[in-house]
């Protein structure tokens, strides 16, 4: 389904002739269908650009990105749009993800119009549908997101990015602004939606139990590379490069 080759993002490093930030440099990998790949690394590893630059949301200094055969960043008008609706990112934090100044009817509205997936009276029906489906309740339709909690305001930027009828889905740090409790909520919610509609999902995240616990295959990235890959199994019990055996190393310090 998503195929990244040789994905590079290098940003310009000031003044005085400094060497560009290689945020990215050359990071493979494919992630199938009903399947999660489990990017970890230390803050500053250059996760969260691969993540955006996935979705199309940052343009890469080189390589590509295919989803389904098409290439993600050569993509235009409908073929655009389209991906536009298949590939959705979920961010880490839901308040700054979610307009104070819309209602949840109209946040959860908007896409579905913007698309023209649903019209007339079904919009309202399909945001109830959409509610119900990440463990709310039609009677938050006409709240404000500061009127909510961290945990439901995160349940309303999945079924936002559910709205369109995803197969892909970037999970950005998705549960750290979160209690503890919540997160292991959100993540049941995250996994049982998996099984149901068969998604792919990129876990991007710095806790190592987590990506463990969630994902399939486990790349560990470093200073915008990917040192080592493979089953989480494998690499939980057994990791090869130096740099995952210090991280692991630190968690179980810790």
């Amino acid at each position: 389904m998503l195929e990244v080759r040789d994905l590079k993002k290098y940003f310009r490093g000031g003044l005085l002739g400094r060497r560009p930030v290689k945020a990215v440099d050359g990071v493979s990998f494919t992630i199938n269908p009903g399947y999660t790949l489990g990017l970890v690394g230390e803050s500053g590893a250059g996760k969260s650009t691969v993540g955006r630059l996935v979705v199309g949301l940052v343009r890469p200094t080189g390589g590509s990105v295919f989803y389904e055969g098409r290439d993600v960043f050569k993509a235009r008008g409908e073929e655009a749009l389209y991906l536009r609706r298949k590939m959705q990112i979920i961010f880490q934090n839901p308040q700054g993800a979610l307009n104070p100044r819309m209602r949840i009817g109209e946040i959860l509205s908007e896409p579905l119009l913007v698309h023209h997936m649903v019209r007339g009276r079904y919009v309202r029906e399909r945001v109830a549908d959409l509610l119900e489906m990440v463990g709310l309740g039609p009677e938050l339709y006409h709240r404000y997101p500061w009127e909510m909690s961290g945990g439901q305001n995160q349940r309303v930027a999945i079924a936002r990015a559910l709205s369109l009828e995803p197969s892909f889905l970037v999970l950005d740090e998705p549960t750290s602004a979160l209690d503890v409790s919540v997160q292991a909520q959100v993540f049941q919610l995250l996994k049982k939606i998996q099984q149901e509609m068969r998604l792919a999902y990129l876990l991007i995240s710095h806790d190592l139990d987590v990506v463990f616990r969630v994902a399939d295959e486990v790349a560990v990235m470093h200073r915008g590379r990917i040192l080592e890959q493979g089953f989480a199994s494998a690499v939980a019990i057994s990791p090869r490069h130096p740099y995952t055996i210090r991280l692991l190393s630190a968690r179980i310090a810790l």
